[in-house]
């Protein structure tokens, strides 16, 4: 050790080699301190050494200063009581700084121990497991693959970390780290993976490597254009109870910060946000016409092949609305994927007129009237962010460019491979379709696709130049813009900046296509209801249309949304309504009706009662808990047996209401 300060929760030591060790004082646990860390130039990626200079602060903590050929950074830890401020300062940028990776592996915790797991706000939520008591030959497998030989980067501020925390929790010590500013900044999540003895993930999967298996969190400090720009800082803070504490406290840092807005206080701003209280989300699809390019796939799967088919008229949009009416569903959120001129994600920006092959304006307008004489909401799928070649109004001078001048290529869809929209043009060309949706329909809510899913770019156009901090501002500007036109805001994915405009998101549980397996995250982990803890009685949280198409895993759909206390989300044609319009309407009397009871409810509580993640129960500030069972046996929770993935609701002072979803084979 070459330096230690002692504070009055906290010992922060950094090492003869660099690297940092935090060490709660409380629980006697450290955290890090095998590795320092790594910068990224533009010519390569270099390990940190020992530091150049190490001492004290003038309010008692402890500061680093590391250098690598063509740069330099100061590193402090200021403690305070239970917390710890580190901040990072650029001394010298002789190139292009890329990212820092420092402290390194800063929340360590070894593979196999008891009682630990990382927390990452990652969609809905998600924990790292260190241990899993659980399974045999293949039983598990898919958990196994969820929490092992994780090693990836993820920015904050998009769906991939939607909230700015992240933490640990080992034994009785639970760290938050919380980023008062997160727009440049990113996290190295490792989970159960293998690494070298330099902190190195390496491939085991033969095992004929020697080194370590853990999990840990890495900051991640990234470059705004090229340098570190301004000083930054994370917040580590010691919580009670785990993830619960982590969340409950930022919770009560966004409402300080402004980013929390209640659905009380929307439905004081637009009266109708009142509607989507209990309502399940109905994306039904009008018109699908792919470019014909075999040669390209699309990344939501298809071989663009040229295929063209309307699924839905406007005229079956009504129909379907009637349906809804005799089968008493009161109040819904028809969503509307395809119904531009061209087709679903075909000639972005270019969406006016809405489709002539499905009805055109005409039947928008009715099917639209007709929504509403209903008491439903009705919305628009649209996307301004992706634009293709082939669209009327594209140019190039509307598209992000990389430093080099080269444009921002984004990915393949329906129309081939997209570019993206520098943001900063979004709102301008937005307003032709806004206005012409405005004067000729009676859509009451709008809904944007990538806006608040995808990550914050920077842009290197000369004429309009971007941060991420800009590129942040000016999607938020684009979804006050909707706001503005009284409409109710809908955006993919979710990201917690947006949610004082949005009213609700479509998949923060999941969004993408694939199977939801039960208790794992779509993505990597084990979901954990993260988001929901802090922001339950603010938005509601669709599954997204990639992942509920279908309904192949329509059981874990449900059973995760009955622990949030979510509505129902549905993707269809036309052809499909009759067949799974039964379904609906249960879920709607399931799920709409547990959403109504605890929309302005805060989830104050979430817990795993089985060591296999299996069985959960959520409770809510007005009393209502939910019991959830992922597992294919029946468990017991005290008087409570649950069966094989069953349910029980229990409201305050009512019978409980029980079931289970059914695998059962039916026999005519």
């Amino acid at each position: 050790m070459r330096f230690e300060r002692l504070g009055k929760k906290w010992i922060v030591r950094i090492m003869d080699n660099g690297a940092v060790a935090l060490v709660d004082k409380v629980h006697n646990v450290v955290w890090g301190g095998e590795v320092p860390g790594w910068i990224t130039m533009e010519d390569g990626r270099y390990d940190l050494d020992a530091p150049t200079r190490v001492g004290s602060t003038s309010n008692g903590g402890a500061f680093a200063v590391y250098d690598t050929p063509g740069y330099s950074f100061r590193a402090e830890f200021e403690l305070n009581d239970d917390e710890i401020v580190i901040s990072i300062q650029e001394l010298r940028c002789d190139g292009v700084l890329k990212e820092i990776e420092y402290p390194a592996h800063m929340l360590k915790i070894d593979c196999g121990v008891k009682n630990g797991y990382t927390v990452i706000p990652h969609k809905q939520g998600t924990i790292i497991p260190s241990r899993l008591d659980d399974g045999f030959m293949r039983h598990r497998h898919n958990t196994w693959r969820n929490i092992t030989d994780i090693n990836e980067v993820i920015p904050f501020e998009f769906c991939g970390l939607n909230m700015t925390w992240f933490g640990a929790s080992l034994e009785e010590s639970s760290v938050i780290c919380y980023l008062p500013e997160a727009i440049d900044m990113a996290l190295r999540v490792a989970g159960n993976a293998v690494f070298d003895e330099k902190g190195n993930a390496v491939d085991n999967h033969q095992g004929i490597y020697s080194g370590k298996r853990y999990s840990s969190m890495t900051p991640v400090w990234r470059s705004s254009k090229g340098k570190l720009s301004y000083k930054r800082s994370i917040v580590l803070k010691l919580v009670q109870n785990g993830y619960i504490g982590m969340a409950k406290y930022y919770r009560k840092m966004v409402m300080d910060s402004g980013r929390y807005v209640s659905l009380k206080e929307k439905i004081d701003q637009n009266p109708e946000v009142a509607e989507i209280l209990g309502a399940p989300d109905l994306k039904i699809y009008i018109y699908t016409h792919r470019r014909n390019e075999p040669r390209l796939r699309s990344w939501s799967e298809p071989v663009l092949d040229g295929y063209e088919c309307v699924h839905t008229t406007f005229e079956q949009v009504g129909n379907i609305i009637e349906d809804m009416q005799n089968i008493d569903i009161k109040n819904a959120l028809i969503l509307l994927g395809g119904w531009n001129r061209a087709g679903y994600d075909r000639e972005h920006i270019d969406m006016w007129p809405p489709a002539e092959c499905a009805g055109g304006t005409e039947g928008l307008a009715l099917a639209s009237q007709k929504a509403r004489e209903a008491g439903y909401i009705f919305a628009l799928h649209d996307n301004y962010q992706d634009i293709y070649p082939d669209s009327p109004s594209y140019d190039e001078s509307l598209v992000m460019k990389h430093p080099d001048g080269s444009v921002q290529l984004g990915g393949i869809w329906d129309g081939g491979l997209c570019r993206l929209v520098c943001s900063s043009q979004a709102l301008d060309l937005a307003a032709p379709v806004i206005e012409n949706v405005k004067k000729y329909t009676s859509v009451n809510s709008y809904y944007l696709d990538t806006t608040t899913s995808a990550p914050m770019y920077e842009c290197y156009d000369t004429e309009h130049p971007m941060t991420r901090y800009d590129d942040r501002s000016n999607k938020r500007k684009l979804l006050e813009e909707l706001a503005k036109k009284n409409w109710i805001v809908g955006a993919e994915a979710g990201v917690d900046w947006a949610v004082p405009i949005a009213a609700y998101f479509e998949g923060m549980p999941g969004s993408s296509v694939g199977l939801n397996y039960g208790a794992e995250s779509a993505d990597f982990g084990m979901m954990v209801p993260l988001f929901n803890l802090v922001y339950h009685d603010s938005v509601v949280c669709y599954w997204q249309h990639g992942q509920p198409f279908g309904r192949e895993d329509h059981v874990n759909h449900v059973l995760h949304d009955l622990l949030s206390a979510q509505p129902s989300s549905w993707s269809f044609v036309f052809e499909q309504w009759e067949d799974l319009k039964p379904l609906i309407k249960q879920c709607v009397e399931l799920l709409g009706e547990l959403h109504r009871r605890t929309a302005f409810a805060e989830m104050i509580n979430h817990e795993f009662l089985t060591p296999d993640f299996e069985v959960h129960r959520s409770t809510f500030s007005d009393g209502t808990q939910v019991y959830v069972n992922f597992d294919i046996c029946t468990h017991k929770c005290g008087e409570i047996s649950l069966p094989p993935k069953g349910f029980y609701i229990s409201y305050p002072n009512e019978d409980p209401v029980t079931g289970k979803l059914s695998r059962d084979i039916v026999l005519d």
